[in-house]
């Protein structure tokens, strides 16, 4: 029996509890979905056996939409106008290419005219409320930020290194902070610093880590209470990304998944530190290699713990997108790489997404590559052997969204000068609807499932001005 939208609590309870805690009890509480970056929602999106027929879309146009998450079943909020690099990964998606120079003085002056910021909108009717994140508008680059839904009823917000609690009511800042930046001799590398994650503890605490533009492989890891944002825990670190993954095996023990340059890591938090857990640090990658770029979006499958390479543009790739899985027990000490899905070189900003919940002895995992455009779904069971189920030809470049109890996965696919939604049956690939969206380039954004029947897409239109983006809203009429 499929759980009812309206009993959101049971349905997490159910398998799902454990990556939510602290988190707001809804379908999509954060741009992942959880605190193990599954990008699985236990319910939600569109019914299961829907007829393709009654699909209907809601659009509204926004400036750059990128991340999402729903709150009560009348509200979902979503981010835009931080527009740093993702113009350059569009590009890149689009020739298919794996190398690409960064945003030119040109590109960044052209940056100014966006503005980070935070809409919430009626679920249905679209009509939103906008607030503007201008407190660290000449403090760091304008890098997609990232956001949360709080166990507490607010909401958190970050975007140019600066922390924003709001409330989710009025849309008022209640409290900002300005979070540390990274020094270093470097020109510009403080105001390169960012933070684009937010994750949250059972206890309610806020954890998010930064580093640089410049790769410096240097970042701060802070621990931030929810009530006044005062950082309660603060350390500088090797970190290759902004992005973290937490889990929380009992409350008050729990690991963030932090790789580096070269090494899977992972740091137990306590109250007052974040302490390197040594015997479970395993490499994956020579330091000095250049065939590829380094690891991202670490996602957690129970037994394992699993992320892609290549999610960098690298001059000097030749090598195709791998993925590793690092079991959470017995680890080795060197990771052997898996061909995600195309023996061609290739690159992805977002990572691997995965349904760990459904069955005890295994997870089904999906991995993707837009510079190749094909996907393709693994089993993982818990010796570490992996079963590929599927794999199809789509022009992929969407964070993608599963839900468990539909047995349905949301993609997009660019084709004929189109984006496209597409729904797919996770456990077989088999397509089971087909969309043309207004958008007319490939999206830098995610997709998340609704509380009402629906799912949304955020379509970034990077190479468009300002608010040329498009929000969608795809649902059953």
């Amino acid at each position: 029996m499929i759980p009812s939208i309206d009993n959101i609590e049971g349905a997490v309870k159910h398998s799902h509890a454990r990556s939510r805690a602290g988190l707001y009890n809804t379908v999509w509480p954060l741009e992942h979905a959880d605190t193990w970056r599954t990008q699985t929602a236990p319910i939600g999106g569109l019914p299961p056996n829907f007829d393709r027929m009654q699909l209907a879309i809601d659009t509204v146009q926004m400036d750059q939409p990128i991340v999402g998450a729903t709150r009560e079943k009348g509200q979902v909020f979503v981010m835009g106008g931080m527009p740093y690099l993702m113009n350059m990964y569009t590009k890149l998606y689009m020739t298919h290419s794996t190398y690409g120079r960064s945003d030119t003085l040109h590109q960044l002056l052209d940056d100014r005219k966006h503005v980070p910021c935070i809409a919430k909108l009626d679920a249905v009717t679209m009509q939103y409320q906008m607030r503007e994140l201008t407190v660290g508008r000449d403090r760091a680059v304008n890098y997609p930020g990232g956001m949360l839904m709080h166990a507490n009823g607010f909401v958190y917000a970050v975007a140019q290194t600066v922390l924003y609690k709001i409330d989710p009511d009025s849309m008022d800042i209640l409290i900002s902070i300005e979070l540390p930046l990274v020094d270093g001799e470097q020109p510009g590398m403080a105001t390169s610093t960012i933070y684009n994650g937010l994750q949250v503890l059972g206890n309610g605490r806020i954890v998010t880590k930064c580093f640089t533009a410049q790769n410096m492989g240097k970042g701060w890891a802070l621990q931030i209470d929810p009530n006044n944002l005062d950082i309660l825990v603060s350390k500088f670190i090797e970190v290759q990304s902004a992005r973290l993954m937490i889990d929380e095996t009992e409350p008050g023990a729990a690991f963030a998944y932090m790789p580096t340059m070269s090494q899977s890591r992972r740091f137990r938090i306590t109250d007052d530190d974040f302490v390197l857990d040594e015997d479970w640090t395993a490499t994956y990658k020579e330091e000095e290699a250049t065939s590829t770029t380094w690891a991202n979006g670490t996602l957690f499958m129970k037994s394992h713990v699993v992320f892609p390479d290549n999610s960098a543009p690298g001059e000097y790739i030749t090598e195709p997108l791998h993925f590793f899985t690092h079991p959470v027990t017995d680890p080795p000490k060197v990771l052997a790489p898996h061909v995600a899905v195309s023996d061609q070189p290739g690159i992805n900003f977002w990572k691997v997404g995965g349904d760990p919940y459904s069955n005890a002895d295994h997870g089904t995992m999906i991995t993707f590559t837009p510079t190749n455009e094909l996907i393709a779904a693994y089993r993982l069971y818990k010796d570490g052997t992996l079963e590929k189920l599927w794999e199809k030809s789509y022009f992929i470049s969407a964070s993608p969204a599963i839900v468990t109890s539909t047995d349905l996965l949301y993609i997009n696919d660019y084709k004929d000068g189109h984006d496209h939604f597409v729904v797919l049956q996770l456990s077989t690939g088999e397509e089971l609807a087909y969309m043309e969206l207004e958008a007319m380039e490939t999206t830098m954004g995610i997709i998340f499932p609704g509380m009402n029947n629906d799912v949304y897409i955020c379509s970034t239109e990077t190479g468009g001005p300002v608010n040329s983006g498009i929000f969608n809203r795809i649902y059953l009429k």
